[in-house]
């Protein structure tokens, strides 16, 4: 993961954890045994992942609200979840493929599972499916876990 990423992903954990009330004073977890500790992280990690998948989906939502043609199962879709670059349209990646695609190597896109399974408004409400798609053969749990150790490497 580039430097940036994880950067900002631990300050994220860390202050859901200070909001949590689990980090006090010096930046120390309670006295919590390392199982437990490196669970709160993960959890923290998991959270953080999560909300960032449905704030960037909702963001998509909106970019089709005002699509005339939301009927229109693939104009819709590609209209969410394409956006113009330098070397043309690109596709907009959420945070947790791009995680999947480090760790895993293995691309997953929210657009080609939202097409195979005819879904095409209110695609926010599709995430806790996606994300349940996504573990089926454990791939978002190895990278929640790579992710987790990653980050509870650099706060402890």
């Amino acid at each position: 993961m580039e430097n940036w990423q994880l950067s900002k992903l631990c300050n994220d954990v860390k202050n859901l954890m200070k909001a949590n009330g689990l980090i006090f004073h010096q930046d120390t977890v309670r006295s919590l045994v390392p199982d437990e500790r490196y669970q709160q992280y993960k959890n923290a990690v998991e959270d953080i992942l999560l909300d960032h998948t449905y704030s960037e989906v909702r963001t998509l939502d909106k970019v089709v609200d005002d699509y005339q043609m939301r009927y229109n199962v693939v104009g819709s879709v590609h209209k969410a979840f394409f956006a113009d670059g330098l070397d043309g349209k690109r596709y907009k990646y959420l945070c947790v493929e791009q995680t999947i695609l480090h760790f895993e190597h293995r691309q997953f896109r929210f657009m080609d599972w939202l097409l195979e399974n005819y879904i095409y408004m209110n695609f926010s409400e599709q995430v806790s499916e996606y994300w349940n798609f996504l573990n089926t053969d454990g791939a978002l749990e190895r990278c929640l876990n790579a992710l987790t150790n990653e980050v509870f490497r650099c706060l402890n």
